[in-house]
Formats: structure tokens, sequence, C-alpha cells
């Protein structure tokens, strides 16, 4: 298997914060529940990784500032993922989901 690039890296990254921020609300119960269970599962885990943003600050694709907050954001949606019930209703309702999205907005707004 091919080892992805920094840039390639980098784009998954990116994509994170594209697929899971504010806008996602306004998707439907099935879309946020593929979305955030399915989907950007995969993304947090791999692309999100220390091994990966410490590349992606070395090479300057982020800043510190950036990298503080998404392993502030990789934290915090393993553990809300683990423990979370898998409903987008519970999802729109609860508070540590909403802090968890706004974060991700911040992140995709640096």
């Amino acid at each position: 298997m091919k080892e992805l690039t920094t840039k390639e890296q980098y784009e998954y990254f990116e994509e994170t914060f594209n697929k899971f921020n504010t806008t996602l609300l306004n998707q439907s119960d099935d879309d946020i529940e593929y979305i955030i269970f399915e989907d950007i599962i995969d993304n947090v885990v791999s692309f999100l990784h220390s091994i990966v943003i410490d590349k992606l600050l070395e090479e300057k694709y982020i800043n510190s500032e950036v990298y503080d907050l998404c392993c502030d954001f990789r934290k915090q949606f393993l553990v809300l993922e683990e423990k979370s019930l898998r409903s987008a209703t519970e999802i729109r309702k609860s508070k540590e989901w909403l802090d968890l999205i706004k974060l991700a907005d911040e992140i995709k707004n640096k």
C-alpha cells in the first residue's frame, strides 16, 4: 500500500472539517449519523492522529494553535463517539456535541 504524502494527508485533514461543522446540523438525521459514525470517524482516527498532525505542523500545513485545537478535538470526538447514543436527535441536543461542532468551526476558520 502506498504511503500518503503530507499534502494528501492534509487534504483528508481538511475534508474532516469541511464535513464536520455547523452545516452538518442542516443535514437529515440519516446523513448526520452516517457522516459522524461512518465517514468522519475514520478521518479523526487517522488524519488527526498525533503522528499526522505532528508532520503537518512540522511541514507548516498547520500552525501550533491549530495543532493544539486538533489534539483537543480528536480527544473529545473519540470520547463522545464511544459514549454517545448514535442518534442525530441526541447530537442536536447535546451540549458536548454542539461544543465540538463549534470547535470544528474554529479549526476550519483558522
